[in-house]
């Protein structure tokens, strides 16, 4: 958490799944969000995609349809983002169009 809080991105990403996912820490969505966001504002796209799909599907977070579209549209257009992760964010914004 530490260097997370330092600004080190995948520290960011890796604190922000630990609040969603961890027995050992109380789940704290808000605060999962936040470090997601960090690390997916720093152009991290396995971060970006985490957001898209958590503000997609409404479980863990409450649905935004705009917030996902948001993070999967920076998600396609991100260099550093890999065919799959690219899938990924177009296969979130086909089933927002759906729904």
């Amino acid at each position: 958490k530490r260097a997370a809080d330092g600004g080190h991105v995948l520290s960011q990403f890796a604190v922000g799944k630990i609040y969603f996912t961890s027995k050992k820490i109380p789940y704290d969505p808000q605060q999962g969000q936040a470090y997601l966001t960090k690390a997916a504002d720093a152009n991290l796209p396995i971060a970006q995609m985490a957001l898209a799909s958590l503000l997609a599907d409404g479980k863990a977070l409450k649905k935004d349809v705009k917030a996902s579209t948001f993070w999967a549209n920076r998600l396609l257009n991100n260099a550093k983002a890999s065919e799959s992760h690219k899938k990924t964010a177009q296969n979130i914004l086909d089933s927002l169009k759906n729904h």
